[in-house]
């Protein structure tokens, strides 16, 4: 793997409730760079009690996420796009190699996510709800949007990086 992406690559590992895991090596999923042939490193192949940590874990945060207000979460948001902009050639790098794209698509693909986390930043500042006529005298109904749980998203291998933010909402 190239010296630029140590920091960010983390071989055979998951992060579960802020930790770094470490998944068992015989069964681990070689990740291959396509152009070259050569493994880049490994992914877990993780057990069902690894999953069942992980919703826990995303189940906990999200309660506290859910706490938080828009303005918090925009910022959150906002230094994870900022983050994609300041490790974009490291983050292209490891998507060429990986998915064996050129390297002006990768850059595009990044800057694309960064773009999806900015909107959806703008989005949470500005929540709100609504009050709406009642087919009754003297009755508002009232809207809120609150988060509704956790929610899990299967990516096909190699797919576009864009693909999981149909998914996701603040």
């Amino acid at each position: 793997m190239h010296s630029r992406c140590g920091a960010l690559w983390k071989n055979n590992q998951s992060l579960i409730g802020g930790k770094w895991v470490s998944g068992c090596l015989e069964t681990a999923i070689a990740v291959i760079d396509p152009a070259l042939g050569q493994v880049l490193g490994h992914t877990p192949r993780v057990s069902k009690t690894l999953v069942d940590d992980a919703i826990q874990a995303a189940a906990d945060a999200q309660k506290k996420w859910a706490c938080e207000l828009g303005m918090t979460r925009a910022r959150l948001l906002r230094r994870i796009a900022q983050l994609h902009h300041e490790h974009l050639d490291t983050l292209a790098y490891i998507l060429t190699r990986e998915q064996g794209k050129p390297l002006s698509e990768a850059i595009g693909e990044i800057k694309y996510s960064a773009s999806y986390f900015e909107w959806f930043a703008d989005q949470a500042r500005i929540i709100h709800g609504d009050v709406l006529p009642s087919n009754q005298v003297n009755n508002r109904l009232f809207v809120t949007k609150e988060p509704v749980g956790v929610t899990a998203a299967i990516t096909p291998v190699r797919s576009d990086l864009r693909f999981m933010f149909f998914l996701f909402r603040v």
